[in-house]
């Protein structure tokens, strides 16, 4: 009886802890959003490769991706990098971040 008990407490813990990160882990929806407000016509927004990492250094959350959106004549751009940062709200569109933010995600998040 006291193995069951163990065993139930374990499982109750885990699934908490699953629970905890789901509930301070910021939503992908959150970096589409921003990234939505910036293009002429959001419906139009597409993403792909899109991964999220906790920066320890910083302790923030970092969404990074690509999209695509129309433009004005109604014709795709292309898919362009992205970063968001979770904490600050910030969003860095383009190359030049996303190169930075490359070389220490996979180091440097978990």
């Amino acid at each position: 009886m006291r193995r069951v008990s163990c065993l139930i407490l374990v499982f109750f813990m885990i699934g908490c802890l699953q629970a905890c990160d789901t509930l301070y882990s910021p939503s992908l929806e959150e970096a589409k959003d921003a990234v939505r407000e910036r293009l002429k016509d959001p419906e139009s927004a597409k993403f792909r490769n899109i991964e999220k990492g906790y920066w320890r250094s910083t302790q923030t959350y970092i969404v990074r991706g690509e999209f695509d959106g129309k433009n004005s004549l109604g014709g795709y751009n292309g898919y362009t990098k992205f970063v968001y940062d979770c904490k600050i709200k910030l969003l860095m569109i383009g190359d030049d971040y996303t190169k930075l933010i490359d070389m220490y995600f996979d180091g440097n998040l978990r």
